[in-house]
């Protein structure tokens, strides 16, 4: 037993030690390639550094060339310029005169003039033509509210008659001033005779305008198209705005009455 533990202590050791040396010898490896790309990394920072000196003394040299350029440009426009500008007033041109002084500023109020007569005549038309379209525009509106206008008559004749049919009558009468107003509707039967019919509406007059019923304190008559209606029937027949009513005629006095009882 004592002999295989020292053997495996021996080789547990040898284990370790060859452990250890590998250890050892993969460290110094990783340092040798850590070194390695620190030289590599280090060139590159150098070529970089390099690469980008030459870039600005490229550009410096690029710069250097525009403006060498633009010098020339501008120098070898520089004195035709110079004499360009001085030639007008150092050696005028007796033509170019006469144009400047005497025929542009003619051209000129000529032109402004055709302008204002053009604006002038512009104004005017377009004066014409919105004067035109807002008759027209008034016209049709006109014409609209009108037949809008009789569209409504129509519908409210159209209705008052349909009431008629269902005895349900509006009447004009004399409102005192001349014109003519509508009252109703007044609620009749073919059952009633005229005298019924007439005695309603005269009690509707009462109720809902006392001040046209004490105007007329005998009473009213009915009339179709200013005739005295006949039948209860024939009211039921009328077209709108045909009924109308008048104020019943006072009875004659009692005086007359007694003479002619005497008679």
């Amino acid at each position: 037993m004592e002999v295989e533990e020292e053997h495996e202590l021996s080789s547990m050791n040898e284990f370790k030690d060859k452990w250890m040396d590998r250890q050892t010898t993969m460290m110094k490896d990783w340092q040798a390639q850590v070194q390695a790309e620190r030289a590599l990394w280090d060139t590159k920072d150098k070529i970089v550094a390099e690469r980008c000196l030459v870039r600005q003394r490229e550009a410096q040299v690029l710069l250097k060339l525009q403006a060498v350029s633009a010098a020339r440009q501008h120098l070898a426009k520089l004195v035709p310029n110079a004499v360009a500008d001085v030639k007008e007033s150092a050696f005028a041109d007796k033509h170019a005169m006469a144009i400047n002084r005497l025929f542009l500023p003619q051209l000129l109020l000529g032109v402004q003039q055709q302008v204002e007569t053009h604006l002038v005549a512009e104004r005017q038309v377009d004066g014409l033509f919105a004067g035109c379209v807002r008759a027209e525009s008034s016209a049709r509106a006109s014409a609209y509210a009108e037949q809008r206008e009789h569209q409504r008559k129509l519908e409210r004749q159209r209705f008052e008659e349909r009431q008629t049919r269902q005895g349900k009558i509006r009447i004009l009468m004399d409102g005192g001033d001349g014109e003519q107003i509508s009252v109703g509707p007044i609620q009749i039967s073919t059952q009633d005779s005229v005298d019924d019919v007439q005695d309603r509406v005269y009690k509707w007059l009462g109720e809902n305008k006392p001040e046209l019923a004490a105007a007329w304190p005998q009473g009213v008559q009915l009339c179709l198209e200013g005739e005295l209606v006949q039948t209860t029937l024939s009211i039921f027949e009328a077209k709108a705005g045909q009924i109308s009513m008048v104020p019943k005629p006072e009875p004659p006095a009692e005086e007359e009455e007694e003479e002619e009882e005497e008679e």
